[in-house]
C-alpha cells in the first residue's frame, strides 16, 4: 500500500515531495532528503504535545470516545489514533480502558460501600457486567473478590 504526502498530512513531507518532484539535479534531492531525515531524528516532532495533553485531560475527565477525543486534538481519528500511539506507547483505547480500571479503583479507595452498580457509572462503564469483566482482565479478580483480598489503590488518581 502506497499513501502519498498529502494522505499522510505531514505538510513538511509534503514540501519536501514537492521540491523533490521538480528539482532536476538528483544530487540535490538526494541532500534535501538526507537533511529532513536527521532534523526528523535529532528532534522529535513535540509540536503534537498540547494535542495529545489536552486529549488526556479530557480522559481523565471520563471522556472515551476516540472520535471526540480527536476532535479535540484538532486530528482525524487515524491520524490521533498513530501519534497517540507513537508519544504515549499504547493506544487511546487501552489507555482510557486504563484510566477507567484506574477511576473505579480511586473510588473504591475513597468509598469501598459504593455499590457496584453505581462505582460502573460513575466510573464510565456502559454497565456492571462490563465493569466486571475489565476488573478481571486488569486485577485477575471480580471487584468483590478484589475487595476481598486487598485494600483498592489508584496510582493515577491522587
Amino acid at each position: 500500500m502506497r499513501l502519498s504526502a498529502e494522505e499522510i498530512e505531514d505538510k513538511e513531507l509534503e514540501q519536501l515531495a514537492n521540491c523533490v518532484i521538480n528539482m532536476e539535479e538528483e544530487g540535490l534531492s538526494i541532500t534535501l532528503i538526507e537533511q529532513f531525515l536527521m532534523k526528523r531524528l535529532t528532534h522529535p516532532a513535540t509540536y503534537h504535545l498540547k494535542r495529545l495533553d489536552t486529549a488526556i485531560h479530557l480522559i481523565d475527565a471520563g471522556e472515551s470516545e476516540i472520535s471526540r477525543l480527536a476532535d479535540a486534538a484538532c486530528l482525524s481519528t487515524r491520524q490521533f489514533c498513530r501519534i497517540f500511539s507513537e508519544h504515549i506507547g499504547i493506544t487511546p483505547k487501552e489507555f482510557t480502558r486504563t484510566i477507567r480500571f484506574q477511576r473505579a479503583l480511586h473510588l473504591l479507595e475513597k468509598n469501598r460501600e459504593i455499590s457496584f452498580t453505581a462505582l460502573a457509572y460513575e466510573s464510565g462503564y456502559y454497565d456492571q457486567s462490563h465493569m466486571i469483566r475489565e476488573f478481571n482482565t486488569y486485577s485477575g479478580y471480580t471487584p468483590g473478590e478484589y475487595l476481598s483480598l486487598c485494600a483498592p489503590h489508584s496510582d493515577y488518581f491522587p
